[in-house]
């Protein structure tokens, strides 16, 4: 959701899918939770790794990846293997499961260049930053993003009336129930900067609290 900001404050908006996090980059000298010792990657969670703020595309697609890397591997390898490609560019991270390591890229990007999909050996048209994992087993299935692509999700919010304050629905502080919104919402595609735009439109903005991004529509 995003709040609305009032002339002297800054409104907050929960998005229903993965919000941006700040994830402390692991040290070169010391090892994870899961024994990667790199500085190139941090583990995002348990399972495949999942496009952020997917609005209209699926939010359990998974990522296009390159030529896959068989087991036996270690995580520093599986790295190492995903570093080796020659275009970086559209990579978002890497993750995991029982028989490969999966190099992952965005939509239209690939490992010899950035802007097509030329070295991808399976395709689909997740696109941005990682925002999450769909979970799976433990001691195989790990997710990792790739910190020089950025933290920044696919058409995220530039403007300076709303902050991100998280995954879900909008609801008022200490209650369960969410805000009413407005019958003319603004129908998938769109931007968030949209969004926001569609929201600030309307006649009486005093009222408004926050927006809401959703896979099908916009919510004020």
């Amino acid at each position: 959701s995003i709040q609305h900001i009032q002339p002297d404050s800054t409104m907050k908006f929960p998005v229903l899918f993965p919000a941006l996090f700040a994830s402390s980059i692991a040290s070169a000298s010391a090892a994870d939770i899961n024994g990667y010792t790199g500085s190139d990657y941090t583990f995002v969670g348990v399972g495949h790794c999942l496009q952020a703020i997917p609005q209209w595309r699926s939010a359990t697609l998974h990522y296009s990846h390159a030529a896959t890397l068989p087991r036996p591997f270690t995580l520093d390898e599986c790295a190492a293997h995903c570093q080796s490609f020659s275009s970086l560019d559209g990579q978002v991270g890497f993750d995991t499961n029982a028989g490969t390591c999966m190099c992952r890229y965005t939509d239209g990007s690939g490992p010899v260049s950035a802007t097509t999909e030329e070295g991808i050996t399976f395709s689909t048209d997740a696109r941005g930053a990682i925002g999450g994992t769909d979970t799976g087993t433990s001691n195989v299935h790990f997710c990792y993003r790739r910190n020089a692509y950025g933290g920044v999700y696919d058409d995220a919010y530039t403007g300076s009336d709303f902050t991100l304050a998280g995954q879900g629905y909008c609801i008022p502080e200490g209650s369960t129930s969410h805000y009413s919104h407005n019958a003319a919402t603004l129908p998938a595609p769109f931007t968030m900067d949209e969004c926001a735009a569609h929201c600030l439109g309307f006649p009486n903005t005093e009222g408004l609290v926050a927006m809401e991004g959703r896979i099908g529509d916009c919510l004020c």
